[in-house]
């Protein structure tokens, strides 16, 4: 383990792209490092792992499979950073920025109550300095704390460095078989408590579920979801359904770009509601509620518990996967400034101090591992 992270210290100090990456409920640590700098847009039909903006129109990522070192490695509990401090963090945030993303909502449910819109996410920044701070610290941290999330830490040079801890699933993909999940509404996880479900979290769950199992539709007859449950994410509790489908292969990318962005991020109806975030929140999310994760890389069917590299996996029986996560929950640092995303579906019957006060819940998922 400390191999692999000094490894990934070296790429970082000659800015060489990489990216680490554990999945959830994995205890495997993934890894691509790149030997140069060179910007390559995402290959649906090649393997690899892509790292893609909200908005498709800006530069996306691809570490091709071919032209990359990959490696696997076990996690090894006692290896990992243990120092975390469990307890609310707060910093100090501008009054006039808290002032000017409420008025946003207020006008924003104004709209939504008129029928113009279904749902709109509004997302907001987070900045502040970093002072003697170790991005593989940080990681380690996160992979000891959140254990169900997608779990990564990547590197572009023209880019910076990002971190997240993302509970939600874009698309897994293997054989045909395609699941998603529908991952909506928020409540701050109580121990040994069942959460009271407002209509609004409930509304905003439902649009994103319906929206979701519609565009599979358009790809398969055999369109399944699970009865609606509560998924713990950290310090938060979300409503969640399991959807699943099957989808050709030829179909993949179609359906993946057509899912994203989708409402959980984004709002309904889908393009109405981008425009509105672009041209409303005033700063470029970037690769915030994006997507990130594997395109069509090999996978064993029996693992061994050793070290497993590129070359293990070309001679062992393997079948493709295509694994992509939601970015949420994330961070960008670059030249010790760090940024941190959140956000938070809007609905006619939203109340817009509540909606800030659950953007500041979101954010100490990763404030309390710096």
């Amino acid at each position: 383990m400390k191999d692999f992270f000094q490894k990934a210290s070296a790429q970082l100090q000659n800015q060489l792209p990489f990216v680490l990456y554990r999945q959830p409920k994995s205890d495997i640590l993934q890894s691509f490092f790149m030997a140069d700098s060179k910007v390559v847009s995402t290959e649906f039909t090649r393997s690899g792992f892509t790292f893609f903006p909200f908005d498709n129109r800006q530069q996306n990522y691809f570490f091709d499979l071919e032209k990359s070192t990959y490696n696997e490695i076990e996690i090894i509990e006692n290896e990992i950073f243990e120092s975390i401090n469990q307890s609310k963090t707060s910093i100090e945030e501008d009054e006039d920025q808290k002032r000017i993303y409420i008025q946003l909502l207020a006008e924003s449910i104004h709209l939504l109550k008129q029928g113009e819109y279904q749902k709109i996410v509004l997302s907001r920044p987070i900045q502040f300095q970093l002072k003697n701070h170790n991005v593989f610290e940080t990681f380690q941290k996160l992979l000891k704390l959140y254990t169900n999330a997608m779990v990564y830490v990547w590197y572009h040079p023209n880019e910076g460095i990002w971190l997240g801890a993302t509970p939600e699933t874009l698309v897994n993909y293997s054989q045909s078989q395609l699941k998603t999940m529908a991952l909506a509404g928020t409540r701050v996880f109580q121990e040994n408590s069942s959460p009271e479900w407002r209509e609004k979290e409930i509304e905003e769950q439902g649009l994103v579920s319906r929206y979701i199992q519609t565009k599979l539709g358009k790809y398969s007859k055999q369109v399944k979801a699970s009865a609606t449950y509560d998924k713990q994410a950290g310090n938060l509790v979300h409503l969640n359904t399991d959807i699943s489908a099957r989808i050709q292969q030829k179909d993949l990318q179609h359906v993946i770009l057509d899912l994203h962005p989708t409402p959980a991020v984004c709002g309904l109806p889908t393009e109405d509601a981008k425009s509105y975030i672009i041209e409303n929140e005033k700063y470029n999310r970037e690769f915030y509620a994006g997507f990130l994760g594997e395109i069509n890389l090999p996978k064993v069917k029996t693992r061994s518990r050793s070290n497993r590299n590129q070359e293990t996996l070309a001679i062992k029986q393997r079948r493709a996967e295509t694994n992509l996560y939601v970015n949420l929950r994330c961070m960008k640092i670059k030249e010790n400034k760090a940024q941190l995303f959140v956000g938070g579906g809007v609905t006619a019957s939203s109340n817009a101090t509540e909606e800030w006060k659950e953007t500041r819940d979101k954010s100490q998922t990763l404030l309390k591992v710096l």
